[in-house]
């Protein structure tokens, strides 16, 4: 099960904290990845209480692994604008992506610490950057969950459910 916080820099540090204790609580049903981009790492870093690390690929790819720690959860991806880095129990990853000097709108998408769907993630964001293609997830914790997947420019979208 995928998590974005969406720009919790909005929120208080106590909301972070409970929202990131929820999180954690959902490993008991699911597989947990929380994809977090450079600035929302460093928030979750600090309300964590967690020492701060490097700004680089290693550094990152450390700081998802202390988060994921401290979580319990099974992986954590950060993704800044020029790599994505990502830890889960089999250890730490980063790949350098496809770097845009001038995007359109500066976001990604990185799913998994596996290199591969890393690349893929990093990969996406550089297309969206440079094409300005958006993607909304919406996940719903109702009786049954699922997550609807749409592109905002098709007008399609596609539901999931488990």
């Amino acid at each position: 099960m995928f998590f974005d916080l969406a720009d919790p820099a909005k929120r208080l540090d106590a909301d972070l904290h409970a929202a990131l204790k929820i999180i954690g609580e959902f490993q008991q049903h699911n597989d947990v990845i929380l994809g977090l981009n450079e600035s929302e790492s460093q928030h979750v870093a600090k309300v964590l209480r967690l020492k701060k690390t490097p700004n680089n690929p290693k550094g990152a790819a450390s700081l998802a692994a202390a988060i994921r720690e401290k979580l319990e959860i099974h992986t954590v991806v950060i993704h800044p604008i020029q790599y994505a880095a990502g830890a889960d129990a089999q250890g730490e990853t980063f790949v350098n992506g496809p770097f845009t000097a001038k995007p359109k709108i500066s976001t990604a998408l990185a799913i998994t610490s596996t290199p591969g769907l890393l690349w893929a993630g990093c990969s996406d964001s550089g297309l969206r950057t440079r094409s300005s293609w958006p993607l909304r997830l919406r996940v719903s914790t109702s009786a049954t969950p699922s997550a609807r997947i749409a592109s905002s420019s098709s007008g399609s979208s596609r539901r999931f459910s488990w």
